[in-house]
């Protein structure tokens, strides 16, 4: 067994959950519930071949990334990985697709780009039940609105600490302290940036980023 089938039976034998990602427009579903209603149950009734999330019941399709939307999210990865894996503790960065459940009710289902997760009982073979401590999400044309709007008040709501936003339009970061309600601060890609979940002790450098964005095929 695999795909959505396997994981149906993994969520058999712990407790209830749900699933999403990071998509695009959302889903035709003029033949099933109507939207607002969907659950876990449905994401796992889908095809493995048809890449959709669930937010808060809603079905989204979602569309693949672009290389230089993988490539920055490489090089995000492996800068934090390098520095956790120093410092220790049970901290774990991880890369999409994972699934992350968020919330009680059946109808939400997050693959972030990049994410750490601090809190060990959260880790499980299928994927992570409860919200990450930090996210970040690269923003591309399919899913700039959602990653902005939907997706950062789910995040916020879930109990997500901090959110970070690459913006590659623009250039910029968009940074969001969701845990202690601050301003949310928008910087150029250049420099270091320290993470607030680490009190700075674990810094992003931003000139990398700024340099794949520019050399590779937006």
């Amino acid at each position: 067994m695999s795909g959505k089938g396997k994981k149906e039976e993994d969520s058999k034998q712990s407790e209830t959950r749900m699933f999403v990602r990071e998509g695009a427009p959302a889903y035709d579903t003029s033949k099933w519930k109507r939207q607002g209603e969907y659950t876990l149950d449905d994401y796992y009734a889908l095809p493995d071949d048809q890449p959709v999330e669930i937010i808060d019941g809603v079905i989204y399709e979602m569309n693949a990334p672009f290389l230089v939307h993988q490539d920055l999210a490489l090089l995000i990865y492996r800068q934090l990985a390098d520095q956790i894996d120093k410092k220790g503790g049970p901290c774990r960065v991880n890369l999409a697709a994972v699934d992350i459940v968020l919330g009680e009710d059946r109808k939400t289902v997050v693959q972030p780009d990049v994410f750490i997760v601090c809190d060990t009982s959260k880790r499980q073979r299928w994927g992570i039940q409860g919200a990450p401590d930090f996210i970040l999400e690269i923003l591309s044309p399919s899913t700039r609105r959602k990653d902005m709007t939907v997706k950062y008040e789910k995040y916020k709501e879930s109990g997500v600490r901090e959110y970070w936003m690459l913006d590659m339009e623009g250039s910029r970061m968009i940074i969001c302290d969701l845990e202690n309600g601050g301003e949310d601060r928008i910087l150029p890609l250049a420099g270091k940036e320290g993470l607030l979940i680490y009190n700075g002790e674990i810094v992003l450098d931003l000139d990398p980023l700024a340099a794949q964005i520019k050399e590779g095929p937006l």
